[in-house]
């Protein structure tokens, strides 16, 4: 009973001086693979990396993607999505083949992959 006096008290106190109190906020953490979105200045090594991964690790299921096969999706994220599903949970690729392989997906996309 005496820690509810004591606890009602040090709140009542806190809210009449006016203290505010702040939550604290989690450390900003390293963005993954959903963060990737077109940038035409991706360089041309990336793309052809990842066009040579597609080829190797998916190719025994899937050619090779046509831009007009790659613009079927509503938007970039949702290409990015399938991408990761694709590359992680299907091909089991570490994160830097799978990014390389959907920033070449994308650049397909936007008409600028070599």
């Amino acid at each position: 009973m005496k820690w509810n006096y004591l606890m009602a008290t040090v709140l009542t106190a806190l809210l009449l001086s006016g203290c505010t109190w702040k939550a604290s906020t989690p450390p900003a953490t390293k963005p993954g693979l959903e963060a990737i979105r077109f940038d035409n200045a991706t360089p041309r090594d990336v793309l052809l990396a990842g066009r040579a991964t597609f080829e190797k690790s998916c190719s025994t299921c899937h050619a090779l993607p046509t831009s007009e096969q790659v613009n079927r999706f509503a938007t970039d994220e949702a290409l990015v999505t399938f991408g990761i599903l694709m590359t992680r949970h299907m091909a089991n690729l570490d994160d830097e083949a799978a990014e390389k392989v959907i920033r070449y997906l994308l650049a397909l996309r936007h008409d600028a992959a070599p």
